[in-house]
């Protein structure tokens, strides 16, 4: 028979920032998370040619050394535009989060100041 430990001030909770920084798959996500970020915010200077620049004949090519991941139907470098459209994507995220969270910071100091009838 095992005996339960009843004590609740010996039961340590799971999580925080210690956790999250020993498990490895959380290192891993935040990596790739910071590349993504860097990579967006670098752009203009990391992207190997102009995202929206047509190489007719280069269309549809598959990744090489010229072109990582390849070109798209007008011979657009794709590794260029993922670069470019992350900075876009993470321009749009947080003017969304930040519109969100003033219009719900705001209507919740009227719900809890307003008048009773408001809640």
């Amino acid at each position: 028979m095992t005996a339960v430990n009843t004590n609740i001030s010996a039961v340590k909770p799971a999580g925080g920032l210690r956790a999250f920084l020993r498990d490895p798959m959380g290192l891993f996500g935040l990596t790739i998370a910071v590349l993504l970020i860097v990579s967006a915010f670098f752009a203009p200077w990391i992207a190997p040619y102009d995202p929206a620049a047509l190489d007719v004949p280069a269309k549809l090519q598959g990744p090489s050394a010229a072109h990582w991941l390849g070109t798209d139907e007008l011979g657009r470098d794709v590794l260029s535009r993922a670069i470019w459209g992350g900075r876009i994507a993470l321009t749009v995220a947080l003017v969304a989060t930040t519109l969100s969270v003033l219009i719900g910071g705001l209507l919740g100091m009227l719900a809890a100041m307003g008048p009773r009838w408001l809640d």
